[in-house]
């Protein structure tokens, strides 16, 4: 597997202090296979240098209330400079990690925290009315719900924060029964539980971390298997160029999608094709955690509408002929799934499939969508294909429409592949 950047926020480096010598202890036992950077606001004079470890000093001035002023644009100013792939949060009830935490999500950084005991019901309870609650209240319940995995250091932590249950993706490092506890140093166990979790997490938001280049490669595998064996002109050079240069994490990341959106077919006929080499990468094995959009995982029906509204079904009996009976059945099936956010990259593969290869009059076609008042939709989704499938204007049989009503589609779509 491929090398992490991993930031910590970590609030003090006090090398007097136990729990935070033993989490330094972690943090050079992961720069051993990853690139580890931590963020702090006082670093104490350290008994031993942090090996392989980046340091960077968020406090530059001992006021409080001058640090609040500048501190998130010096973060912000470490975060893209380092581009970590996880950003680790060590710690609770401190503002300033709430707020690294949310600076973070902001941006489409994945953020893991580490309470350290410190959510356990008896700190709780500790100083309740006067200092917990306003902390739950201002910022603690956010910073937890927002981050991307909560990892846990004991079996009385985990009951600790499923009980809360501000946040379900709780982990902790696994031990097999054969292995004795104490045959592993802590700081190695640890080590290895939190790469475990950052690849978990970072595989279960592939979708943000996707480039350009590789959605773009996604489609070109869609666009190919999906034609025709008979179709000569697939791809021009520069998207042969680049499907020949991603590299393992870019194929693991395109697999990831086209496994949830149930394309995976589709895109191996299309490598097939192209007669590519590609990694072995079985997604089924890849740990992630569930989606939380509630995709359809039917096809795309043109028979059968999946909206019960009546004035859907009496616009279908307007249409005679076949062809656009089914054309119709499929846009207004896609308006369905659109609004319910279950729609899949699938279903618009059904729909680039029929009216791709399909021979009909497209006057009479546009004609007959006007009069059902679908023809704006359809051109919209005839955008959306030619931008995601590369649909080629010669086979659209009604024009593509790119306004605001495609960008409310496309926006959908794109947060659709994100959950």
């Amino acid at each position: 597997m491929y090398a992490m950047k991993v930031l910590h926020y970590i609030p003090s480096l006090n090398s007097t202090d136990p729990t935070v010598v033993a989490l330094l202890n972690t943090v050079m036992e992961q720069a051993k296979s990853n690139r580890v950077y931590v963020a702090t606001l006082t670093a104490a004079k350290l008994s031993n240098p942090l090996r392989g470890v980046v340091i960077y000093r968020l406090r530059k001035r001992e006021n409080r209330f001058v640090n609040l002023v500048s501190l998130q644009s010096r973060f912000l100013q470490v975060l893209y400079s380092v581009m970590p792939d996880i950003v680790h949060v060590h710690g609770c009830w401190s503002y300033v990690g709430s707020k690294i935490c949310i600076w973070s999500k902001n941006r489409n950084f994945d953020v893991i925290i580490s309470p350290h005991e410190q959510l356990n019901q008896d700190v709780i309870n500790d100083k309740f009315w006067s200092k917990r609650l306003p902390a739950i209240l201002f910022y603690q319940r956010k910073q937890i719900k927002r981050a991307s995995a909560l990892f846990s250091n004991s079996n009385k932590e985990t009951k600790s924060l499923k009980k809360l249950g501000w946040n379900r993706r709780i982990e902790m490092p696994l031990i097999t029964e054969e292995i004795a506890m104490d045959a592993i140093p802590a700081s190695e166990r640890e080590s290895e539980g939190l790469y475990t979790l950052y690849q978990k997490v970072t595989d279960s938001t592939y979708y943000q971390k996707m480039h350009e280049h590789e959605k773009a490669a996604f489609s070109a595998l869609l666009h190919t298997g999906l034609a025709e064996d008979d179709e000569t002109r697939l791809l021009n050079a520069q998207s042969i160029l680049n499907l020949r240069n991603l590299n393992l994490a870019s194929w693991r990341r395109i697999f990831l999608l086209a496994t949830d959106q149930d394309v995976l077919q589709i895109v191996e006929t299309g490598i097939t094709r192209m007669q590519l080499s590609v990694p072995n990468i079985h997604t089924a094995s890849i740990a992630r955690y569930g989606s939380k959009n509630d995709t359809a995982t039917t096809p795309l029906s043109s028979r059968q509408l999946f909206t019960s509204s009546k004035k859907s079904q009496k616009q279908l009996s307007t249409i005679n002929n076949k062809d656009f009976r089914a054309i119709y059945v499929m846009l207004e099936n896609i308006k369905a799934l659109i609004r319910s956010g279950r729609l899949r990259v699938r279903h618009l593969c059904d729909y680039y499939s029929l009216i791709r290869h399909i021979d009909i009059d497209e006057d009479t076609l546009l004609k007959s969508m006007k009069s059902v008042g679908d023809d704006r939709f359809m051109g919209r989704i005839h955008q959306v294909l030619q931008e995601m499938l590369y649909l080629e204007p010669g086979f659209m049989p009604v024009a593509a429409i790119d306004d605001r009503g495609t960008e409310k589609i496309r926006k959908k779509i794109t947060h659709f592949l994100s959950l």
